[in-house]
This record gives structure tokens, C-alpha cells and sequence, in this order.
């Protein structure tokens, strides 16, 4: 059996018509993902061969959008969406393992988004320009600040002995989840601001693609995190 349980005969054959109706379910999902994996592959190596290409490699503007783009596309979509059931890249992980790829790409990708925003201030400061004016700034700065919050939360559930007497675990996972789904979606609504920069590097057809294939692939990537959100919230209530 898929969880180790067993069964009576009976039950094994009243049930094997949902078993596989449930299996062919599991397969779809499965092959779901592996498309999303292979769009998500597409939309980061497109957008960061766009700044290769195009960018000049020995300005901090350069590093800025590289390191900002890669921070959310494709690490933390990875992060996120590590922990789905059908994900095909942890699908025979243990938990624990799982809880270290998604600490690692999240702290990395903090890490990047942080020299993103460092240089382009610096940049700005050699320019005499003001920061975090426009929209794209504001939000990826708000991005920013609840992914630090998020992953300092994070370290507390992760350390239920230690710190459960100061706040319920199941609080402290719920705040982590919600935090990280909301710097993750505002950080993608910071890179979208800038989408036009594919427009003008390649091809209206590509351009096109990579306008509604952003929001896809990042809906796609906090579904499993939005289930477990709404679990825990259960959990809290009831």
C-alpha cells in the first residue's frame, strides 16, 4: 500500500476504483510539475541571458537585476514549492532533508536580494539619486523586509524545543508560511514592473509568453503553501 497500511480484501476492492482514479490524479500532477519546473527553467535563463546579453556586465545596475531576478526566479519559487506533495524535484526526500533545500535557497536568495538592493542604492548614491521612489523599489524593499522577518520566524518553528515556551509552534509556522508567500508575491510584482525589459531585448511573441507565464508559474509555486496556510489557521482556530 501507498502508506504502508493494510487493508482487508473487502476494503481493497470496494476502493479500487478510487485508487486509481487517485493514481491517475497523482500522474497528472506529477507531469504538471514537471512542466512548471521546465517553464520556470525558461522564464529565469531567459530573463538572466536578457541581462547577459544586453547589460553591461561591469556596472552595478547589472548586478542588480541579475541578482534580484535570480533571487526570486528561480530560487525562493524553488524554496517554496518545496515542500509540495507532487513536487517531482523532492518527491523522495525525507522531511528533514526537504526543511534544509528550502532554509538554504531561501537564506540564498535573501542574500541576493540584499546585494541586489545594496548596489543599486550605491549606485544611486554615486548618481545623487533618491532611493526606493518608484513602485518597483517600494515593493522589492517591502520584499525584502518580510523575507528577512520571514526566515528569522522561520528559524524559531524550526527550533520548537528551544523557543515553544515563548511562541506555539504551529503560530510560528503559520506567521513563517504567510510572511514568505507574501515576499514572494510582492517581490514577483517588483520584477514584474520591470517586465518591459524583455519587450525590448527579444521578440513580441516572447515578450508575450513571459507577461502571463510569470504570474503562472507563480501562482503554480504557493499552492502547496497556500494549503498548508489554510491548515494552519485551522489549527489555531479549532
Amino acid at each position: 500500500m501507498e502508506n504502508g497500511t493494510s487493508v482487508s480484501t473487502t476494503t481493497l476492492v470496494g476502493r479500487k476504483t478510487a485508487k486509481e482514479e487517485i493514481s491517475l490524479l497523482r500522474r497528472l500532477l506529477w507531469l504538471a510539475n514537471y512542466i512548471y519546473h521546465q517553464a520556470l527553467t525558461l522564464l529565469s535563463v531567459l530573463l538572466i541571458w536578457i541581462y547577459i546579453e544586453n547589460y553591461d556586465r561591469t556596472t552595478l545596475r547589472f548586478w542588480h537585476v541579475l541578482l534580484s531576478t535570480a533571487a526570486y526566479l528561480p530560487l525562493m519559487a524553488i524554496a517554496i514549492i518545496a515542500f509540495a506533495e507532487d513536487n517531482i524535484l523532492t518527491l523522495y526526500f525525507p522531511r528533514k532533508k526537504i526543511y534544509w533545500v528550502h532554509g538554504v535557497l531561501l537564506f540564498i536568495s535573501c542574500a541576493f536580494i540584499t546585494a541586489g538592493i545594496s548596489v543599486e542604492t550605491h549606485a544611486k548614491r554615486q548618481r545623487g539619486a533618491s532611493h526606493f521612489q518608484s513602485d518597483h523599489a517600494i515593493l522589492g524593499l517591502v520584499s525584502w523586509v518580510l523575507i528577512v522577518v520571514s526566515i528569522f520566524i522561520g528559524l524559531l518553528a524550526a527550533n520548537t524545543q528551544l523557543f515553544s515556551k515563548y511562541v506555539k509552534p504551529v503560530i510560528a509556522k503559520f506567521i513563517h508560511n504567510f510572511l514568505g508567500i507574501a515576499a514572494f508575491f510582492i517581490g514577483i510584482a517588483s520584477l514584474f514592473d520591470k517586465i518591459d525589459v524583455v519587450r525590448w531585448y527579444a521578440s513580441e511573441p516572447v515578450y508575450q509568453a513571459s507577461y502571463y507565464s510569470i504570474w503562472i508559474i507563480s501562482v503554480w509555486s504557493i499552492l502547496a503553501a497556500l494549503k498548508s496556510l489554510y491548515g494552519q489557521i485551522r489549527n489555531i482556530i479549532f
